[in-house]
C-alpha cells in the first residue's frame, strides 16, 4: 500500500497518508491530501494513479515541488524511499510492508539466494542513539590512524548493542579489520560471500534464522552466527567495504536500521580522514535519516507534568537543526526544562545539538540548579566544540506544587513571564555567555514565583529574528502581541508559531524556530 510519510509538518509528529487513490495535495482543506502550511500552495501537486505506479505532478506551485531534492517539472514516478518536498514540508514515499529482499550472490561457484523478511522491532533506547552518536563525534574530533579507528567503532558498536558478538569493518577481500577482542572468527569464504552479497545488494545486507543456516550449509560451516547485518561503507581507505554486525539474537531492525544505516555513512569519512581534514559531505539521504534520529531525541511536543502544562514547537530551518529542548525531572518535586541554540545550521550543527543533549542528560540528575547545571555542561563541553562554535542555553527548575522557579542563562536571551491576565513581562536577566565561549561561565541563579495561570516563555532567536521579504525583523512587539492573546500553553505556542509563519510568509526563516512554553495551573 503506497504511503507518505509527512516528517516535519509543525506542531505534529510525523504521520503517514495513503496516497493509493491518488489526488491533489495542497493547503486547502478540501484536498484530498491537505497539508496546512505557508510555503505550501492551495493546489500544489497531484498524485495520479498509472496502472501499479504512483505519478507526481507539480500544479505549478509558488515553492515547488521535489523528489530526492531535484526539482520536478515534468510528472515523475515515485520509487520506494524517494523524499518528496511540497515547499518547505519534507515527506517520504514508501510502500507499506514492503518485503528486503537480497539479491543472489555466489559461493563456491553455486548460487546462493539470500532473501529475508525484516520485521519491525522495537527502537533503539534513547540514551543509545545519544551514545552512537555522540561516539561518532569523538573519532571525527580526534586524528588517529585507521586501523585504530577500526578498533574503536567496533568497541563502540558493541557498547551500543551489547548482544553483538563482533563488529568490525569488512575489506571487499572478506577480511575483517579492527572489531571486539575476542571476536569469533569464520571461515574466510563466508566473508567473502558477505563482501559480494553488499556488492551488489542496496547496500544493506540482513540475515538471520533459516537463510543463514543455508549459507553455512553451503559453506561447510561447523557453526554460524544467528543473526548478520553488513552496511556499505563510503570510504577509500576500504573502498566498496562494509560494517559488519554479528549477534546471537536476532537483529532488531525496523526503525533502527536508519541510525545504522546513517552511523555506516559517517563511518567511511571518518576512516579516511586526515588529521588537518574535519569535512565531510552529507547527502539528502544522510539528513532525512538524521532528521528521524533527531527527532527521537527530543521531547514529544506535549509533556503531562502534573501541575503544569506545557508545549513546544520545533520548526528546523532544513530538515535539522541545532536548536535543542529537554525536559527531565531532576527531584521528586522538580523539574528542568533546558532549550539551547548551537552556533550554525544544519548537519554540523545538529551533531553538536545530538552531543549537549547527552551531555545534558547526564549531567542533569546531578545537578544541585540551572547555574550548577550551566557551569558543568560549559566544563564538559569546552573539550569538545570547536574554536568559534558555541551554544546558547536556558535552564529553568520549576516545582510545581509552589511554584517556585530557579532560571539561569549562558548566553541566551532572556525567558518572558506571561501573567494569567495576558500581560508579557520581559524579565530582563543578564544573559551571560554561551556555552563553549570561556572555559569559566560562574552562572548565577536568578529566582520568581509563579502563580497560578502565568507562563514561563523560552524561545530561540528564530523567532525575535525571523525575517520577511522585506528584511524586517518580527521583534519584541510582535512577539509580545501574539503571547497576549491566546490562553494555555498549546494555544499560546501555536499562536506565536502561526505569527511568525504569517510574518515571514514564502520567505521563510533563516534560522530555526523554537519555543519552549510552560504554564502553572
Amino acid at each position: 500500500m503506497p504511503h507518505l510519510r509527512i516528517l516535519d509538518l509543525p506542531g505534529r509528529a510525523s504521520f503517514d497518508i495513503d496516497i493509493s487513490e491518488g489526488g491533489i495535495v495542497g493547503r486547502d482543506p478540501n484536498s484530498r491530501y491537505p497539508i496546512e502550511h505557508p510555503t505550501v500552495s492551495r493546489q500544489h501537486a497531484q498524485i495520479h494513479k498509472n496502472g501499479a505506479q504512483l505519478v507526481l505532478v507539480d500544479l505549478n506551485s509558488a515553492n515547488g515541488t521535489k523528489v530526492n531534492g531535484k526539482k520536478i517539472s515534468v510528472p515523475t514516478s515515485l520509487k520506494e524511499a524517494d523524499l518528496v518536498e511540497f515547499g518547505q514540508i519534507n515527506a517520504e514515499y514508501f510502500i507499506a510492508n514492503a518485503r528486503t529482499q537480497l539479491n543472489p550472490i555466489k559461493a563456491s561457484g553455486k548460487a546462493v539466494v539470500l532473501t529475508e523478511t525484516v520485521e519491525a522491532q522495537p527502537k533503539i533506547p534513547l540514551e543509545k542513539l545519544e551514545q552512537l552518536l555522540a561516539g561518532l563525534f569523538g573519532l571525527l574530533s580526534k586524528p588517529r590512524l585507521p586501523q585504530q579507528r577500526a578498533e574503536l567503532i567496533g568497541a563502540m558498536f558493541c557498547n551500543l548493542l551489547p548482544g553483538l558478538t563482533q563488529a568490525a569493518l569488512l575489506d571487499p577481500c572478506g577480511k575483517l579489520v579492527g572489531g571486539i577482542k575476542g571476536g569469533r572468527f569464520f571461515a574466510p569464504d563466508f566473508y567473502g560471500v558477505l563482501s559480494g552479497a553488499v556488492a551488489v545488494s542496496d547496500g544493506v545486507v540482513a540475515l538471520a534464522g533459516v537463510e543463514l543456516s543455508k549459507m553455512a550449509k553451503e559453506l561447510r560451516l561447523e557453526s554460524a552466527p544467528e543473526a548478520i547485518v553488513c552496511l556499505k561503507l563510503e570510504s577509500n581507505t576500504f573502498k566498496n567495504g562494509a560494517l559488519y554486525l554479528e549477534s546471537n539474537k536476532p537483529f532488531f531492525l525496523g526503525e533502527a536500521v536508519d541510525t545504522l544505516k546513517l552511523a555506516a555513512r559517517l563511518l567511511g569519512p571518518l576512516i579516511d580522514r586526515a588529521p588537518e581534514d574535519a569535512q565531510f559531505l552529507i547527502t539528502n539521504d544522510d539528513l532525512r535519516l538524521a532528521q528521524r534520529i533527531q527527532k527521537r531525541l527530543l521531547v514529544p511536543a506535549t509533556i503531562k507534568i502534573p501541575g503544569l502544562q506545557v508545549a513546544m514547537q520545533y520548526v528546523p530551518h532544513y530538515v535539522i537543526g541545532g536548536d535543542f529542548y529537554d525536559v527531565r525531572m531532576v527531584k521528586k518535586n522538580e523539574w528542568a526544562f533546558i532549550l539551547g541554540d548551537v552556533s550554525g545550521k544544519g548537519a554540523s550543527a545538529s551533531l553538536y545539538m545530538a552531543q549537549i543533549l547527552a551531555a545534558s542528560r547526564l549531567l542533569l540528575p546531578n545537578s544541585e540548579g540551572p547555574a550548577a547545571f550551566l557551569n558543568a555542561l560549559n566544563s564538559y563541553m569546552t573539550e569538545v566544540l570547536e574554536p568559534g562554535v558555541f551554544a546558547t542555553t536556558a535552564a529553568v527548575f520549576i516545582q510545581p506544587d509552589k511554584g517556585q522557579c530557579r532560571l539561569a542563562l549562558a548566553g541566551h536571551n532572556p525567558p518572558l513571564l506571561r501573567t494569567h491576565s495576558g500581560r508579557v513581562i520581559d524579565l530582563g536577566f543578564d544573559p551571560g555567555t554561551p556555552i563553549g565561549a570561556q572555559a569559566k561561565l560562574e552562572c548565577k541563579d536568578q529566582r520568581i514565583l509563579l502563580g497560578k495561570g502565568d507562563a514561563i516563555v523560552l524561545t530561540s532567536d528564530g523567532v525575535e529574528e525571523a525575517e520577511n521579504e522585506k528584511a524586517e525583523l518580527f521583534g519584541n512587539d510582535r512577539r509580545n502581541t501574539a503571547l497576549e492573546r491566546m490562553p494555555g500553553a498549546s494555544s499560546i505556542a501555536i499562536a506565536l508559531r502561526e505569527s511568525v509563519f504569517s510574518f515571514t510568509g514564502e520567505a521563510r526563516s533563516s534560522d530555526d524556530l523554537t519555543i519552549l512554553v510552560i504554564e502553572r495551573e
